[in-house]
């Protein structure tokens, strides 16, 4: 009787933790096409038709890995294998958004730990701070560790969009966590500006706001956090943004929005030719309990647009107010700022049509 073969003999062992381990260290080295625990798979090539125009030269590492991955996908493998070859892809490539649904796939058929893949993240969002879609894997996981587990015996799933389930309160302290691991993100990082981030931020806010108390003083705690970031650096317009989010949408009512007409002025005095702060001020009248017109802060801007030079946002919102000399001003704003000169024309155009209208009336 002939004795089995290697091979059988290979998969008939059930290797251990260790030797498995072992094995994948042993082939880090080879590409995925040569690997013998790959050896059951064969790597399909991406198809790019007869004769591509344009095709794309990807590296050596990335093909073969992707090669790989269409044979698993093909096979519908759902394996610790496939997620090891996943992060290979994914730091290759953390745009690819199909790799990053089939991560999600594995982690929740194998039920792997999420907190694991958490604490990945942590190190792959810091160093793809621009990626859509590794925020959004974090938020798939964030959401997953914050809801009622599912009924026993069910597996987890992601909730479809349409449905809104608040976090569970022992998922308050997820949120403590995911706060400040944004905001790490947003100082150590060197890019305090990121929209990503910022958006991230206002999703965890919005998400978990359902167990926001008083008492925790969340709400005040993240002004103070903005008010940090503005006096590092008053010119954040995503500071400023995020102000405006907390203050005026977020639905927290205990924002006191009648002082943040001072705040914002207060600021600009600091940097009157930065934008920023003056769009926040603009941005905030029409929302405060008694809505306010732009004339009401000519008094304020009157005196920095008179300077030599005249701060130009000052001397934009006089003439956006119609206050006395608005044509001139949009004329001067054309002359100091000749990229947008065509756009002070159109607007001093525009206000002589205006009123020449109102007089013939």
């Amino acid at each position: 009787m002939a004795s089995p073969s290697p091979v059988l003999k290979f998969q008939s062992h059930k290797l251990t933790h260790r030797e498995q381990a072992n094995i994948a260290e042993d082939e880090s080295s080879l590409p995925y096409a040569e690997r013998p625990s790959w050896a059951d798979l064969k790597p399909i090539p991406q198809d790019d038709g007869p004769a591509p125009l344009v095709p794309i030269f990807y590296s050596a590492d990335y093909r073969d890995a992707m090669d790989m991955f269409r044979a698993v996908a093909a096979a519908n493998e759902k394996s610790e294998r496939a997620l090891d070859l996943t992060e290979d892809i994914i730091r290759m490539n953390p745009a690819h958004y199909t790799i990053w649904q089939y991560r999600t796939s594995i982690l929740l058929e194998l039920g792997l730990d999420l907190k694991a893949e958490l604490a990945l993240m942590d190190e792959l969002v810091n160093e793809n701070l621009k990626s859509y879609q590794v925020w959004h894997h974090r938020r798939l996981l964030v959401t997953l560790l914050s809801l009622p587990p599912p009924p026993s015996g069910e597996p987890l799933t992601v909730p479809p969009p349409s449905i809104s389930t608040p976090p569970t309160p022992s998922a308050l302290p997820l949120a403590n966590v995911e706060l400040a691991f944004i905001a790490s993100s947003l100082t150590a990082t060197a890019d305090a500006k990121n929209y990503h981030t910022w958006a991230y931020r206002q999703w965890a806010l919005a998400f978990f706001s359902p167990l926001f108390t008083p008492q925790g003083r969340e709400w005040e705690r993240e002004l103070e956090f903005v008010d940090k970031l503005l006096d590092e650096d008053v010119r954040n317009n995503s500071a400023w943004t995020h102000r405006f989010f907390v203050v005026f949408e977020s639905g927290w009512e205990g924002a006191d929005r009648a002082a943040e007409v001072e705040y914002a002025k207060t600021r600009i005095l600091l940097a009157p030719s930065s934008p920023s702060a003056w769009n926040y001020l603009r941005g905030l009248l029409p929302r405060l309990p008694t809505p306010l017109p732009l004339s009401s802060q000519n008094p304020f801007a009157a005196p920095l647009a008179a300077r030599d030079p005249p701060v130009l946002p000052a001397l934009e919102w006089l003439a956006d107010a119609g206050a006395d000399g608005a044509e001139e001003a949009y004329g001067k704003l054309a002359g100091l700022d000749p990229v947008r000169r065509r756009y002070w024309d159109f607007r001093r155009a525009e206000l002589s049509r205006g009123r020449a209208v109102e007089s013939a009336a």
